[in-house]
């Protein structure tokens, strides 16, 4: 279950990271890498925690 757990949060890393460094798109490379990267984690069972109302507001201008 822990190598299952760190491999999809490799994946998930470099689906966040890879997207807006490689710029494939002219504009949402980030956002089209968050929900990438949240969907794969959504698919098997994980979920972003996020608490914070500031990252809340971060995430929704992002």
């Amino acid at each position: 279950m822990v190598d299952k757990q760190e491999n999809l949060i490799m994946k998930a890393s470099y689906i966040f990271g890879g997207i807006p460094w490689a710029q494939p798109f002219s504009g949402g490379n980030k956002r089209t890498a968050f929900v990438c990267a949240d969907t794969l984690l959504r698919l098997n069972g994980f979920r972003l925690a996020i608490d914070d109302e500031n990252e809340k507001n971060i995430l929704e201008n992002y």
